[in-house]
């Protein structure tokens, strides 16, 4: 949540404007990690997806949240932040 909240003040300082995140999942997952590298990857990626959900939806009078999903299982741990897209196009691809 830390990571999400530094990329929404670096989105609303350049845009004057920034999605809401909502982190879904196994929320309540642990695992080992080095703390400065996850931050930094976490930042970049939260930064990225709300980068592209600003520009996809520039203009329009609505902005959807950025949606986190966490996954994990005994061998693997896997943090899916896809970038908001309108989901008619998506279905296409």
């Amino acid at each position: 949540q830390r990571c999400a909240d530094f990329a929404r003040k670096a989105c609303l300082h350049r845009y004057s404007a920034a999605p809401d995140v909502i982190i879904d999942g196994h929320t309540s997952a642990s695992f080992a990690y080095i703390q400065a590298p996850l931050e930094y990857i976490l930042e970049e990626l939260f930064k990225n997806s709300m980068r592209a959900t600003m520009e996809f939806h520039s203009g329009k009078n609505f902005l959807p949240p950025v949606r986190v999903t966490i996954c994990n299982n005994p061998v693997d741990f896997t943090i899916r932040c896809p970038p908001n897209r309108d989901p008619l196009l998506t279905s296409f691809f």
